[in-house]
């Protein structure tokens, strides 16, 4: 089963794949959490993986689970400039809930 992006199935090149080190394949990635939606509508949080999606598709492509590291609000604002309207912007707060630091990205 291919890896998707944006909800669309992702098929990167095997060969590429191939360069990554057996020994970095367990390295977890790292994921953070945005708000996006239209323009006038609802935003919903969903999560883009930052780090690591070429291991993540090795390991898709071998059936194996991925996991990252979701950063939190504070990690996140020190490491991620966002835009609106071309704009950079500040980070919209999530609600609260409970702490989380290691999750497995889904890739099916």
């Amino acid at each position: 089963m291919p890896a998707r992006l944006a909800g669309q199935p992702v098929h990167p090149c095997p060969e590429h794949l191939d360069h990554i080190p057996t020994d970095k394949l367990d390295e977890p990635g790292i994921l953070v959490e945005v708000l996006a939606g239209p323009p006038d509508g609802e935003l919903q949080p969903f999560r883009i993986l930052i780090d690591g999606t070429h291991r993540a598709a090795r390991k898709a492509r071998h059936g194996q689970h991925f996991w990252a590291y979701l950063l939190t609000e504070g990690e996140q604002r020190s490491v991620c400039t966002y835009y609106r309207n071309g704009q950079p912007t500040e980070l919209p707060s999530f609600p609260a809930r409970a702490p989380t630091r290691l999750r497995p990205a889904s890739f099916s």
